[in-house]
């Protein structure tokens, strides 16, 4: 592992996001600077194939992030507190939490942002739906951990997230989160990230979490899904 697997492992990103993107791209072109970004409410999906991904609604502020998956009367709730992930469902009364031990995990989404902005490197800039998006590559900690990133210019929203991280066994294993009708800056109150008190959790390392695989390029019969919806 080192610098070629670095650049392997950003271009497979790259690739992927000038194949599923139908954009006008501007290498080098820094954007306006978007106002502070302090909370966000939208869609997150999390994908777990080229075409399907497990769809969530999605709360941030600071380094606190609140998800919930629903299907038909069940739900689970994921709640980020800082580098620490807690995983229950309403009614039960048996949960799991993991720590990260550093890297973008550590940190929640609006932090995660910031780190990708302030630590990342100016990738480009491409357009969508006349909207203008920021692309950052972030390698600070390459080849542990690395990702590529679209930011809408304007209000620093994520739009496509796709990383690569080492697992246990130093092998790379990639992800992929789209967000969908997000919204900067709304209220969110304290109360959607406090843990329940009848919950015991109990701990799960974070290597045994399940990550998702890198989408394939168009053209090979799975053209993954629309990141411009």
């Amino acid at each position: 592992m080192g610098n070629d697997f670095a650049f392997s492992i950003r271009a497979q990103l790259a690739v992927v996001f000038l194949t599923t993107w139908t954009t006008s791209i501007v290498f080098g072109q820094p954007s306006p600077v978007a106002p502070r970004l302090d909370s966000m409410h939208g869609t997150m999906i999390t994908m777990i194939d080229s075409t399907q991904g497990i769809e969530m609604e999605v709360w941030a502020k600071a380094d606190k992030v609140r998800s919930e998956i629903k299907e038909g009367d069940k739900m689970i709730v994921v709640i980020q507190l800082g580098d620490t992930l807690y995983t229950f469902s309403p009614g039960r009364k048996e949960g799991q939490k993991t720590r990260f031990d550093g890297g973008l995990a550590a940190h929640g989404l609006i932090e995660q942002i910031a780190l990708v902005k302030s630590k990342g490197k100016l990738d480009g800039t491409q357009e969508a739906n006349e909207i203008a998006y920021d692309r950052y590559a972030y390698e600070v900690d390459a080849p542990r951990e690395q990702a590529l990133v679209l930011l809408e210019a304007k209000t620093s929203l994520p739009k496509d997230w796709l990383s690569i991280v080492e697992n246990g066994d130093n092998k790379p294993v990639a992800s992929r989160t789209i967000f969908r009708d997000m919204q900067a800056n709304v209220e969110v109150p304290d109360s959607h990230f406090e843990l329940p008190a009848e919950v015991q959790f109990e701990e799960v390392p974070a290597g045994e979490l399940m990550a998702t695989p890198l989408p394939a390029p168009a053209g090979d019969d799975s053209p993954g899904p629309d990141p411009s919806k």
